[in-house]
């Protein structure tokens, strides 16, 4: 026991003198996020279909959450962020069926928890620090919303499912520094999703009364995996460097 607290005050007195010496740095803080999201075109779409997410697509993204970073001899750093975002994109579009033609805008959103960890490469200057990151971005689902617009009495059903996957998140980095140890950061991140299936088939189905359909059959209805093929994103923040 006596040798356990010797240890663990031996690393805690040299991550202090490293500290003290400037060799490690450590900020945390808080950032917000907001940017835009694609969705890609998929690949094997069925010749002639122009609807269910058969194209390139749009929408919007925003969150927000904690962060931590390390520094090492001032250049080279090592950031953890847990953001908690709301993801949205949208289609309209026009069904025919036997209940004749409907026409809506359907919006396939999720609620995720975001976890980068990324290495930054560090150039201090004069009241500000430039840096640029790289490195891997776990997205765990949480909420799927099936938001759909449609006439006064109309239905469609409409069904969202989102997965765990990877992302690959690269940006540039921008720390202004301000008394009393504070500084304020400015991210400009782009992240690309390659667990995203490519199949159109892969992403979408047709259902009818809750069950998958085959292509040309009757159809009330559709179930969309949700994933950002790429986002965008812009984050500020605020926090404080020890």
């Amino acid at each position: 026991m006596k040798l356990t607290v010797v240890a663990a005050a031996a690393v805690l007195m040299s991550w202090t003198s490293l500290a003290d010496a400037k060799i490690v740095e450590v900020s945390v803080g808080a950032k917000a996020t907001v940017g835009g999201n694609i969705w890609t075109e998929p690949s094997n779409t069925p010749p002639g279909m122009d609807i269910g997410f058969t194209r390139l697509r749009g929408g919007v993204g925003a969150g927000g959450g904690i962060y931590a970073e390390v520094r090492f001899i001032k250049y080279i750093g090592l950031e953890l962020d847990m953001f908690i975002e709301w993801n949205r994109i949208w289609e309209d579009q026009t069904w025919y069926g036997w209940w004749g033609s409907v026409k809506t805008t359907t919006k396939p959103t999720t609620v995720d928890l975001r976890i980068p960890l990324l290495v930054k490469g560090v150039l201090p200057l004069k009241g500000v620090r430039l840096g640029v990151v790289v490195g891997p971005e776990f997205v765990i689902p949480l909420r799927t919303m099936a938001d759909i617009d449609v006439p006064a009495g109309a239905t469609f059903d409409f069904h969202v499912e989102s997965h765990f996957r990877t992302l690959v998140t690269f940006g540039i980095n921008i720390v202004v520094e301000l008394p009393l140890g504070i500084e304020l950061p400015i991210d400009f991140r782009a992240s690309y999703n390659p667990m995203q299936p490519s199949a159109w088939g892969d992403r979408v189905e047709f259902t009818n009364k809750g069950k998958p359909v085959k292509l040309g059959q009757q159809a009330d209805g559709m179930t969309v995996r949700y994933e950002n093929s790429w986002d965008a994103r812009m984050l500020i923040g605020l926090g404080y460097e020890f």
